[in-house]
Formats: C-alpha cells, sequence, structure tokens
C-alpha cells in the first residue's frame, strides 16, 4: 500500500477528476442562472408591452372588452398566452403545454 502512494503517475489525472466535478457542476448553475434571466426579462417585455397595447386603446377611449382583446393580443404576440389565446389572436407564436404537463399558471 506504501508503495502506491509514493507513485507520482496520474496524480494530475486525480486532481483534474476531482476539481472538474465542482467545476461541471458551477457552469451548470450559471448557464440555469442564465435561462432564468432570459425568461424574466422576456415575460417582463410580454407584459409591458401588453400594458402599453391596452393604455393606448384605453386613451383613445375603447371600452374595457377592447382594451382587454388588445392587451391579450399584444402577450400572445410575444409567446405569453394560452392555446385559446393562439386561436383567437392571428399571428401569435403560442406553445402549447410540454407533454406531461398537467397544471400551468395563466397571469391575467
Amino acid at each position: 500500500m506504501l508503495g502506491l502512494l509514493c507513485h507520482r503517475r496520474g496524480t494530475v489525472a486525480l486532481m483534474f477528476g476531482l476539481t472538474a466535478v465542482p467545476l461541471i457542476g458551477f457552469a451548470a448553475l450559471g448557464v440555469e442562472g442564465g435561462a432564468w434571466y432570459v425568461t424574466k426579462r422576456a415575460s417582463q417585455n410580454a407584459a409591458d408591452a401588453a400594458a402599453y397595447a391596452g393604455a393606448v386603446q384605453l386613451a383613445f377611449g375603447s371600452d374595457a372588452g377592447t382594451v382587454d382583446y388588445r392587451g391579450k393580443q399584444f402577450a400572445a404576440q410575444n409567446a405569453f398566452c394560452d392555446q385559446g389565446d393562439a386561436m383567437a389572436y392571428p399571428g401569435s407564436t403560442c406553445r402549447t403545454l410540454p407533454p406531461g404537463t398537467t397544471q400551468s399558471v395563466q397571469i391575467s
């Protein structure tokens, strides 16, 4: 056993193996955090566009139904809508729920 501890062959490979695991883990966390940031930014942009579209319609004296329609239409154009909105608003890029997903949250 003492003879194995004295050999220097393979020590770099061992050290690389021990340090690569945490480095890959931290890189994965960084990528995940970046994806969260991009999703948050996209959803905020969609919400801002929908609110602005509704406010513009409201400024022109439209009724509540038209204001709601325009807001949801702009949200749908930014890919933040449900499947019913995809059919109601032409030109929207809505996605269906991923396979195996049984619940979703809709902010209105």
